[in-house]
């Protein structure tokens, strides 16, 4: 049970409190008197403490819906008045079996007024949708359920004050959408409940059940259920002082993967937040991979002696170029994950339908191609698949081969694939010539032409760095196939890295993740989603940042991106556009507090949810990271 304003257990703060109350009333001025009065008299309405006339009121009914510090505005800061609330356990049954019988009103109602009252019906049907809504969140094992009453004692020192100040409590607290009343009859089991003595009989009329997030933001606060991980490294305080310790790698807290959302606006903070959980996992050997589209990182890739690359194909300070070879064998499918090699070999000689490493491969490489050249029809596309299959049966792979265990120089590369596109050109009948030759002149940029650079040849980036930053800042002003399918390109071929060794942990960060994801590129969003869900199975995490939610919820290609956004275990939501906001709150579920505090945010400040539990944090930059990210840009 909470108490609020006169009856605190520290006595000067009671004093404090009652003489901010006094006023008029200067009989039941000390705490002995309040507690254990000379004179009470309980009449209908209304009691007789001491000199003093006083009623209880109990609150029926609360408003459908309000910001943050609602309760509070209305009901905590009356003059003459005493708030006292209870707080108990509440079930989660009642609360949905109350839910379900207000839905059955509606829909009856909406019965009788179908016909002859169309917008009232309207009205009652999204009110019914809004509390299947709710239905939907209380179900949640992850929603805590209260029992609330709240009593509101009135003092005055005559009746006629009394009734005055009545008018005032009741005109207020109606104008915020509240219900209140008093039982006739009921004052004394109404003082006893305002009084240490805490006998609630007033509860079975007019406590009232909901979840735990929806009442305490009234009070101006947001239930931190603690974040506070035994292994974990310190990341901030919460809004009451206490310290935030977060293991991003513990399962406990219903935390099922080791991914990360991390959303907020231009100026939030989040760029500085996302280098200091770096620092920290850098520093107990977490291995980061990170694509960098606005060279953020590059000064912290420098101070911990990380590995740069270029993703645009430029020439470096020795005259060197990076490739990242798209015919590279990267990766398994799903449902081999668990597999050895020899496991899979053997699987492959018992099942005609086997499909492997290659046939992976190359499902991917069809998408690719298409990304990079969008004009291929599905005649060529049958040639270039074929043509993909002899290119790996030539390099001796087949759908057992371990990508995991191969050298770079294993792989087939552009060339390997024009040459087998020639010979089969030659060898070909009159009409596939046309096709084959129509393939090589929409190849050539990438056998030849400028693409190469990107494109042909044995991968030469080396991954192997604790900390490797993806430079693709000169590769965002690409044209669009060449941009994307060098998108996808590199994705999958850090998979290969964060799956190379299962007990090392690994991160990919993919910051303003929103440029990655071009609609015109499926294949990114794809792989963006197997990689969230499966990453875990390698000890590894997805790290997505953005300022723009919208680009994820694009009807396009909503169906990946809200996976995408929304798989994470870990979500860090800091301050947002009112626009964006609404999508996130949407998205995430978020209470009318959450999204208050969301929106009132400062720089470095943020809901925390990890798992089912959540804080509103305040995040603390040390110093010299403070320094790197203002080296760096961002903020």
């Amino acid at each position: 049970m909470q108490k609020m304003q006169d009856f605190y257990n520290d006595q000067n703060l009671g004093d404090r409190v009652m003489k901010k109350r006094q006023m008029d009333i200067t009989v039941t001025n000390t705490w002995k008197d309040r507690v254990c009065p000379s004179m009470i008299e309980f009449n209908k309405s209304d009691f007789q403490l001491e000199n003093a006339v006083c009623t209880v009121y109990s609150i029926f009914s609360y408003p459908s819906s309000g910001d943050l510090k609602w309760l509070k505005r209305a009901v905590t800061s009356i003059d003459n008045t005493m708030v006292v609330i209870y707080n108990e356990a509440g079930d989660k049954k009642e609360l949905l079996d109350s839910v379900d019988y207000s839905v059955r009103e509606k829909r009856v109602h909406i019965s009788e007024t179908i016909d002859t009252k169309e917008r009232e019906a309207i009205g009652a049907q999204a009110e019914i949708d809004r509390m299947m809504d709710f239905s939907q969140r209380i179900m949640s094992d992850n929603v805590n359920i209260v029992k609330i009453t709240v009593y509101i004692v009135v003092f005055a020192s005559t009746n006629d004050e009394l009734i005055q100040k009545c008018r005032e409590v009741e005109g207020r607290l109606s104008g915020y959408g509240f219900v209140l009343r008093r039982i006739p009859y009921k004052m004394e089991e109404g003082f006893d409940a305002c009084t240490p003595v805490c006998d609630n009989k007033y509860s079975a009329f007019t406590s009232l059940t909901m979840p735990a997030d929806v009442f305490y933001p009234g009070l101006g606060i947001i239930p931190s259920f603690g974040i506070n991980d035994p292994t974990g490294v310190y990341l901030g305080f919460d809004e009451t002082g206490n310290p935030v310790f977060i293991d991003n790698w513990s399962k406990s807290n219903s935390k099922t993967n080791y991914n990360y959302t991390i959303l907020g606006k231009p100026g939030s903070g989040k760029s500085a937040t996302v280098k200091t959980m770096m620092v920290h996992e850098l520093s107990q050997g977490t291995k980061m991979y990170v694509l960098d589209p606005e060279e953020e990182y590059l000064v912290l890739a420098e101070h911990f002696k990380g590995n740069i690359i270029d993703a645009s194909g430029g020439v470096d300070s020795s005259g060197n170029r990076s490739i990242i070879n798209p015919l590279q064998l990267t990766d398994y499918p799903e449902e081999l994950d668990d597999l050895s090699a020899e496991e899979i070999r053997e699987l492959m000689k018992n099942s005609k339908e086997f499909k492997g490493s290659v046939s992976s491969k190359i499902s991917w490489l069809k998408g690719w191609f298409k990304t990079y050249i969008p004009e291929l029809n599905m005649s060529q596309l049958s040639l270039l698949e074929d043509s993909l299959f002899e290119t790996y049966q030539r390099k001796g792979l087949d759908e057992s081969s371990d990508p995991r265990s191969m050298r770079n120089e294993e792989h087939p590369t552009m060339s390997d694939l024009g040459d087998v596109l020639k010979e089969r050109k030659e060898a070909a009948q009159a009409g596939q010539k046309e096709i084959y030759d129509q393939l090589l002149i929409l190849l050539n940029s990438a056998l030849t032409g400028t693409d190469r650079y990107l494109f042909n040849g044995y991968t030469n980036v080396n991954l192997n760095n604790r900390f490797n930053v993806i430079n693709v800042h000169k590769l965002l002003n690409m044209p669009d196939n060449v941009k994307n399918a060098q998108f996808s390109n590199i994705t999958q071929y850090v998979w290969l890295a964060l799956t190379k060794n299962r007990t090392e942990r690994s991160i990919l960060a993919v910051d303003e993740a929103h440029l990655f994801i071009n609609k015109g590129s499926q294949a990114t969003f794809e792989f963006l989603g197997q990689l969230c869900k499966r990453a875990r199975k390698y000890l590894s995490g997805l790290w997505i940042m953005t300022q723009n939610i919208s680009d994820f919820l694009h009807p396009e290609v909503a169906r990946y991106g809200e996976a995408i956004l929304n798989n994470a275990a870990t979500k860090l939501i800091m301050k947002s556009d009112v626009t964006d906001l609404q999508k996130i709150c949407s998205l995430f579920h978020l209470n009318d507090g959450e999204q208050t505090l969301i929106k009132n945010s400062g720089v470095g400040q943020g809901l925390l949810i990890a798992g089912d539990m959540r804080v509103y944090a305040n995040i603390e930059i040390e110093p010299e990271v403070l320094q790197l990210c203002q080296a760096g840009g961002g903020k």
